[in-house]
């Protein structure tokens, strides 16, 4: 079966639902009324008729209102809540016999009383009207929805067929069957017209029994219903619990995320006040390193004409610093040495990284700098990123392995370069390149 014709199916028999509760309150649809204007009618309320599902619902809504003898009213779908309740309100005032709704709104039933006050028995489908003694057609019960309204049917039709044979009994009474046994013209006519009152009385006790036992189905059918019904009604109370379970830990998620947003915009902002100081250091350095490479140009030159003196004089250069660690090394001097080793080579290759902390070394060896690593590191006009305070950051947050171990490698005297200075390898000044620096 397709959804289309399912969907039309329940619609059908949520319809005769309504017309079986109208037999049962004693306005019963079909025979007993002979005119179109004095036939049951039943208000039907959508939600919408532009979809295959609610043309459907109309579809099973109208085949069944011709298969049970009843008008349907059916106006114009509306989505909003308060046009669908102005809607109900109009079928209320056009005095219908009964309603069958599926409500924007389950909660709100303003005019549920309205309807009382009229006799107009209202049916919910699709979706439930949340009051009492409010029957529910949907498709957990749609099967006993159908059998009870077939039920209901051949009760009406066994009724009225008790009421016809009463009636006849009671207008022309027995005396047809007298006259006709004493009219006899033998006995095996008489035999045969006795037999036949006998088998007039059998069959009206047997459709008695029958009707006793298409009473005792409907009353079990509508106890199943009310049963079924209680079901129903415990499960939506379930469902609306967990409901609120779920907005509960939507909202208490909802709660977390706003706070950990908060957070990370706290953090974001640190980040950016923090990148805001790195650029102004950098800012600061480079100017500082331009004064450097001025300055280590002039002591090139002066080197130079100092080694061009003493080769005329015939004496001999100072000798470079001699290898082997600093002696006294700690674990601050290696913190310190790791810093200013990230501050000025934290992208270069390890080589270029060592020979940076081998020019800290060697200076603290030579005699004409301080002899300690933290006097050589804080001399004034030596290294810009201390002059910045760029160098304070790195040290407060710790220097990376690369760069530590490069710095522990030049203490325990393992350098790689004999050179006391070191400048940007794009100044022009002779030394030995290594990366984007010249040592000299």
């Amino acid at each position: 079966m397709t959804g289309a014709k399912k969907i039309s199916k329940i619609a059908g028999a949520a319809l005769a639902f309504v017309c079986a509760w109208g037999t049962l309150a004693g306005c019963t649809p079909g025979p007993e009324k002979e005119s179109q204007e004095e036939r049951y009618t039943i208000g039907v309320v959508t939600k919408s008729k532009d979809s295959e599902y609610w043309m459907s619902v109309c579809s099973g809504m109208e085949k069944a209102a011709k298969d049970h003898g009843v008008s349907v009213i059916s106006p114009d779908s509306e989505s909003d809540d308060k046009m669908q309740k102005k809607m109900i309100g109009d079928l209320i005032a056009e005095d219908v016999d009964a309603l069958a709704i599926s409500p924007i709104s389950s909660y709100d039933t303003s005019y549920l009383e309205a309807a009382a006050g009229k006799g107009i028995r209202v049916v919910a489908y699709d979706t439930k009207i949340v009051a009492d003694g409010i029957p529910y057609i949907g498709i957990d019960n749609r099967k006993a929805g159908e059998e009870l309204a077939a039920a209901e049917a051949l009760e009406a039709e066994q009724y009225e067929s008790m009421k016809l044979r009463i009636r006849f009994i009671y207008e022309n009474g027995n005396t047809d069957l007298i006259e006709a046994i004493l009219g006899s013209t033998s006995l095996a006519d008489f035999l045969n017209k006795v037999e036949y009152v006998e088998e007039i009385n059998r069959y009206d006790r047997q459709m008695l029994t029958n009707y006793e036992e298409t009473c005792k189905q409907i009353s079990a059918k509508k106890k199943n219903l009310k049963k079924e019904k209680k079901e129903l009604v415990a499960m939506q109370e379930s469902m609306e619990q967990k409901e609120e379970q779920v907005n509960g830990l939507i909202a208490k998620t909802q709660s977390n995320l706003t706070s950990k947003q908060n957070e990370i915009s706290d953090a974001k902002e640190t980040l950016e006040d923090y990148e805001a100081q790195i650029a102004k250091m950098k800012a600061y350095e480079e100017e500082l390193e331009r004064k450097k490479i001025e300055e280590a140009k002039k002591r090139a030159a002066a080197q130079k004409a100092a080694e061009q003196q003493k080769k005329e004089g015939g004496g001999s250069g100072s000798p470079a610093p001699s290898g082997g660690g600093t002696g006294t090394s700690n674990a601050s001097d290696l913190a310190m040495l790791a810093a200013l080793v990230e501050c000025e080579a934290g992208g270069e290759s390890y080589e270029g990284q060592l020979a940076v902390a081998s020019v800290v070394v060697n200076r603290v060896k030579s005699g004409s700098f301080p002899n300690t690593i933290s006097g050589v590191i804080y001399q004034g006009g030596q290294f810009s990123p201390v002059a910045s305070g760029r160098f304070a950051v790195v040290l407060a947050n710790g220097a990376n392995g690369s760069c530590t171990k490069a710095a522990g490698a030049a203490l325990s005297g393992n350098t790689n370069i004999n050179a006391l200075f070191f400048c940007r390898a794009s100044s022009g000044v002779e030394g030995t390149v290594i990366g984007n620096h010249v040592f000299y």
